[in-house]
């Protein structure tokens, strides 16, 4: 029976990936490309370990640090101060004769004990997690280990094992990191039988790509991307240590959330925030549409918690469309099984389900990327149904003799990228039926200002003044405008902000946006990028 729960559920995410590997690659491809340089570049008895460090793990940096974990960046520190103890640490580590778990272990437990010791603590805790141990091992040994998170095998496991199956729960460390990987060896065996997918693979693989032979890092992105289509934004909040996750579960009901939290998160004023509830309220359907990093999807979700009253995930949906999106992953369809087909319902179908059983509660239902998918197709005769005035009238499905109705209590939310070239001109007859609410960036608001306030570093500052003269730049440029600016959300950080953080994200995330927009204007793209890395030298 386990087996068959697992087969069934995996044809459609192999179908699924299949359908946005291609579109994907260009952009993923540096996880192969990470693992060859890593190769290429690693030498424990390097004279300067730490220097090596930072060379070896470079192409891999978005692997291993975000806007709230820096464990490359913490080695890189121990091994400055310490680094005959840190090169012992990871020769340890590395060590295949060694016990697995008494390794992990040794090696969490040392690096705390640097961790205490630094000079000066760069962050609030010691981010040296099974995360972060998952990724050192997979480059060094990428034909046995695979890269691990808490929250994308917590998400696989629940999709593809029985309830009272599950190994991976939230808080045990080194027993997830095991179950993980033998999740994950399956899931790789299964990948290994769709021919179409691995020649897809392999035609794909440059001489800059580490050529993945036991496809254990395919099979990492195969995990990381389908949660795209069904992870909500609660679920994916980013912590590499598994103790301290937050998951969508019936706990977060009990935690209130107000007009007060949203605008204390959310940097927009009460006016407009009044704006989004009532239009909300009366069209049933809105759509936050800007510039990237403006925090369009985290303030949707924090609008459904403040319309709502408390975080309470289970009256929240999210769901990101995509090319390969259909009708049939939204309302129903028919699937193969070992029997021929079954019709299998969506996840808006369902959605609206769940809230006709609780009709005296509000539902959101929350679209990411709205325009990018076919929107008449995949809404079918939905279209009608969710107008403002069509909720609770009844129509007949596609592939259903029972009649369906949107309910009176399902509010929608989109989300659209203004920066998108590559995206139609989003359809007359779904524009109609939503208002459209222009987010922007919030450099220069109060609670901002209030919010940037608590920090020292004035190169932080400074950068903000650079990238409001760039914006106006951006917003001035004819093939360009307002709806391609910078966000505030690149700088919206949860600790003291460090030189070297700065610079990675002006190398990392602010250059290579300005490298597509200005890819036909090098002088200007050369121009900015010189000024952006003078503020920070």
């Amino acid at each position: 029976m386990e087996n068959d729960f697992f087969n069934t559920r995996i044809e459609k995410l192999i179908t699924f990936y299949k359908g946005i590997f291609l579109e994907r690659w260009e952009l993923e491809k540096y996880k192969w490309e990470a693992v060859k340089h890593f190769q290429k570049k690693f030498d424990i008895n390097a004279k300067d370990f730490s220097s090596m460090f930072k060379e070896a793990v470079k192409v891999a940096d978005n692997l291993l640090g975000s806007k709230h974990n820096y464990p490359a960046g913490q080695i890189i520190v121990f091994a400055q101060e310490f680094p005959s103890e840190t090169r012992t640490m990871f020769k340890k580590l590395f060590d295949e004769t060694e016990d697995f778990e008494k390794r992990i272990k040794d090696f969490k437990t040392q690096s705390q004990k640097l961790f205490e010791k630094q000079t000066e603590n760069k962050g609030s805790s010691n981010f040296q997690t099974e995360n972060a141990i998952s990724i050192y091992l997979w480059l060094k040994y990428p034909s046995k280990y695979f890269p691990y998170k808490f929250t994308e095998a917590d998400l696989m496991e629940y999709y593809l094992v029985p309830e009272d199956k599950y190994k991976i729960k939230k808080g045990q460390g080194i027993t997830n990191l095991i179950a993980t990987y033998k999740l994950y060896s399956k899931i790789t065996k299964r990948l290994e039988q769709d021919e179409e997918l691995i020649e897809m693979f392999e035609n794909s693989l440059d001489q800059n790509c580490y050529s993945d032979p036991k496809h254990h890092t395919l099979t990492a992105d195969f995990v990381f991307h389908i949660k795209w289509l069904y992870e909500d934004e609660e679920y994916e909040e980013e912590s590499d240590d598994d103790t301290q996750e937050i998951s969508s579960d019936n706990n977060s009901q009990s935690t209130p959330y107000t007009k007060s939290d949203f605008l204390a998160e959310v940097f927009i004023t009460p006016q407009k925030y009044d704006t989004l509830v009532n239009l909300l309220e009366r069209k049933k359907n809105i759509i936050l549409q800007g510039a990237p990093g403006v925090g369009k999807t985290f303030a949707a979700q924090r609008l459904a918690y403040s319309i709502l009253g408390n975080k309470d995930s289970s009256k929240v949906q999210t769901v990101q469309f995509h090319q390969s999106y259909s009708y049939e992953d939204f309302i129903m369809g028919y699937r193969p099984n070992e029997q021929g087909f079954e019709l299998v319902t969506g996840a808006f179908y369902n959605f609206c389900k769940l809230a006709q059983e609780n009709p005296d509660s509000k539902y959101f239902f929350i679209i990411d990327e709205i325009n990018r998918g076919n929107l008449s197709k995949i809404f079918g005769e939905l279209l009608m149904l969710i107008e403002h005035d069509k909720h609770g009238q009844e129509v007949q499905l596609l592939y259903s003799q029972n009649k369906f109705s949107v309910p009176e209590n399902v509010y929608i939310i989109g989300m659209m990228n203004t920066a998108d070239r590559s995206l139609a001109i989003i359809d007359y007859a779904l524009r109609r039926r939503f208002s459209f609410i222009e987010f922007t960036p919030a450099f220069q608001t109060e609670s901002f200002t209030n919010f940037s306030s608590r920090f020292k570093n004035q190169k932080y500052f400074e950068l903000i003044k650079k990238i409001i003269e760039l914006n106006d730049a951006i917003e001035q440029d004819s093939s360009l405008g307002k709806g391609f600016k910078i966000g505030h959300s690149y700088f919206v950080l949860q600790d003291e902000p460090t030189d070297e953080l700065l610079q990675d994200i002006v190398n990392y995330e602010i250059i290579p946006l300005l490298e597509e927009y200005w890819f036909d204007s090098p002088e200007e793209l050369n121009n900015w990028k010189t000024q952006l890395q003078e503020v920070l030298k």
